[in-house]
């Protein structure tokens, strides 16, 4: 193959929109691969930046045999090309290679939202409790710290004290151990989720073909949501939804439910429960499910800017 021909084929000749769309390409396939490790339950974080750097590693050795084989054969104009190729593909993963590298170039590409972190519990308990608490669940538990996680809402994420030394290992001491709810960005979702092409459309379309049918075969045809309509105006556009909970395991957030697709979940650990109430539990759920309702989200659909206001209709559960 001649130089030109190899210049062509990597389709990179130089000019800045060739050379960006490449770049785009292999971030968003190392995304990609970097999000479906990280979403596998069993997997843990640390192994999965491990692998990365590893990984990455093992790109980087591949290259350098490459390029000792191809550059002693071709003219300055085509080692110029191949060392930006390959220079794009060594760092495709230097944005993804901690939890926190990860996070900042999701929020800042507008593929999510930062977390709220909210206290529901903060309670002072002897060690001896302390101990009884977090034996409960020993078995199952990888890490000291443990935490749940939702896609709508997350719930539990206990900070242990240590003991500073063997000395006071005997002694009952008094410690504060908080409990946080983790809650995700619920407004966020459901506005990326609805202007992706067609879904707004859709589901209007088939609510209002529900509504004309005047027979009880979906619950926006029934009593409870007309009662819930009459807090708005007859234009208004509403769309209900149903919010799940449900218990979670510790490491397996989702138990039996693995294979599901959950959404508008709530996960919790029941000794949360047990201790902090419901009412603390769901409380930043519940007021950022009120300000969906009262408030609205606008969308950009098209090119037009129009506000619906999210309902929830029921709360679900085992």
């Amino acid at each position: 193959m001649s130089e030109a021909a190899i210049v062509k084929e990597m389709n990179i000749s130089g000019t800045t929109s060739s050379k960006k769309n490449f770049k785009d390409a292999l971030r968003v396939s190392a995304l990609k691969l970097v999000l479906e490790m990280g979403s596998e339950m069993n997997v843990p974080r640390s192994l999965v930046y491990e692998t990365v750097r590893n990984f990455t590693v093992f790109i980087s050795t591949i290259i350098r045999g490459i390029t000792t084989v191809i550059t002693p054969h071709v003219t300055d104009q085509v080692k110029v090309i191949v060392t930006k190729f390959i220079s794009e593909i060594e760092s495709s993963f230097t944005e993804l290679n901690t939890e926190d590298k990860l996070e900042k170039l999701l929020v800042e590409n507008d593929l999510t939202n930062e977390f709220e972190v909210c206290d529901v519990l903060s309670e002072c308990m002897s060690s001896d409790d302390d101990s009884d608490l977090e034996s409960e669940d020993e078995s199952n538990r990888s890490e000291s710290e443990e935490t749940d996680f939702t896609s709508s809402g997350a719930i539990g994420q206990n900070v242990s004290d240590s003991s500073d030394g063997d000395d006071d290992a005997n002694e009952d001491v008094n410690v504060t151990r908080p409990t946080t709810t983790i809650l995700l960005p619920i407004s966020f979702q459901l506005k990326t989720f609805f202007e992706l092409p067609n879904v707004f459309q859709k589901v209007i379309t088939n609510t209002r073909n529900i509504q004309s049918q005047g027979r009880l075969n979906h619950f926006i045809s029934g009593k409870l949501w007309k009662q819930k309509l009459r807090n708005y105006a007859d234009n208004d556009i509403v769309i209900p939804y149903h919010f799940y909970v449900d218990g979670a395991q510790l490491n397996n957030p989702q138990g039996p439910h693995t294979a599901k697709g959950l959404e508008n979940s709530s996960l919790f650990h029941e000794t949360h429960v047990k201790k902090a109430g419901f009412n603390n539990i769901f409380s930043y759920v519940i007021e950022e499910l009120s300000k969906l309702a009262e408030d609205g989200i606008v969308l950009n659909i098209g090119s037009q800017e129009i506000k619906v206001f999210f309902v929830c209709g029921l709360f679900l559960g085992d």
